[in-house]
């Protein structure tokens, strides 16, 4: 299971556009925070991370890319490429992700 969950929180890194807040909340708790060690880390009062989370305030620029740094520390194979890594919450595309188990193995599906 903890394969599944760093496949996911390495693709909701790598996709285009600002991250929501449903994805922020997976990722602070993939981290192992709490909402109030999220928001000591950022800077943030905790009832904006809970706005942040619940998709009433989106997340900032600077944030988003904190978070995915952070993220990406973790997950990211030598190859990877931090500057791309930075240069994706500028984009609005959507993003979906697909993935199938075979196995005790996950892969992305379109």
């Amino acid at each position: 299971m903890e394969q599944l969950h760093e496949f996911i929180a390495k693709a909701l890194v790598l996709k285009a556009g600002r991250l929501s807040g449903a994805e922020v909340r997976y990722l602070r708790k993939w981290l192992g925070w709490s909402g109030r060690d999220f928001a000591r880390s950022f800077d943030l009062s905790v009832e904006h991370v809970s706005r942040v989370e619940n998709g009433h305030h989106p997340v900032s620029g600077v944030a988003d890319r904190l978070l995915r740094v952070l993220v990406f520390s973790r997950v990211a194979s030598p190859a990877s490429a931090l500057e791309d890594v930075l240069d994706l919450g500028d984009s609005d595309e959507a993003f979906e992700l697909g993935v199938s188990a075979s196995g005790r193995k996950w892969r992305a599906v379109a």
